[in-house]
């Protein structure tokens, strides 16, 4: 199977500078907050650390695992949520950051458990938006860009582990018989 980065949807400078306008717009929304993060695992890192880095207030932050899709194309009906800290976000102010709105499966999974364990109010950002119709309805408070639904790497996005360290967002390219979930 030969898979690899295509067509290059966003280069690193329009990335750069979007990524900025959100952490500005953010900083507003929670005006000097302080706020908790949590960001998605793996996916968000690199969009994570970059947007974190430029905010006006406080944060604190927690990390979560979600397994989605486990060894299948087809998500669960509820996603798996490994995190030890969520409870140290009852009362507070919360702010999801993930990689791309898909299926609508982990997001809504994650605001469900965040607002049980007693999170005061629960915001989404995500960097991509798939242009597509979604499994679970979501709606998000802050994104990045929106993108045709189409399986993206690079910024953080992976193909098996591969390409998150590419600094734009392209079109996977290759086997046309590679069934990939994002």
């Amino acid at each position: 199977m030969d898979i690899r980065p295509g067509r290059i949807l966003l280069e690193e400078a329009r990335i750069v500078q979007r990524v900025g306008e959100l952490a500005k717009e953010i900083s507003d929304t929670y005006r000097g907050g302080p706020v908790t993060i949590v960001g998605v695992l793996d996916g968000c890192l690199i969009f994570l650390a970059d947007l974190v880095r430029r905010f006006e207030m406080p944060v604190e932050i927690v990390l979560v695992r979600v397994n989605t899709y486990g060894d299948s194309d087809k998500p669960r009906k509820r996603p798996i949520i490994a995190a030890d800290d969520l409870k140290r976000v009852s009362g507070r102010d919360v702010l999801v950051v993930d990689d791309i709105y898909d299926s609508g499966a982990t997001l809504s999974a994650l605001r469900e458990a965040l607002r049980e364990t007693g999170a005061e109010d629960v915001k989404l950002c995500v960097l991509l938006e798939k242009e597509r119709t979604h499994d679970r309805a979501v709606d998000l408070d802050f994104v990045g860009f929106r993108i045709p639904d189409v399986f993206v790497v690079g910024y953080g996005l992976d193909y098996a582990g591969r390409y998150r360290n590419l600094p734009c967002i392209a079109e996977i390219e290759g086997d046309d018989d590679a069934r990939v979930i994002a």
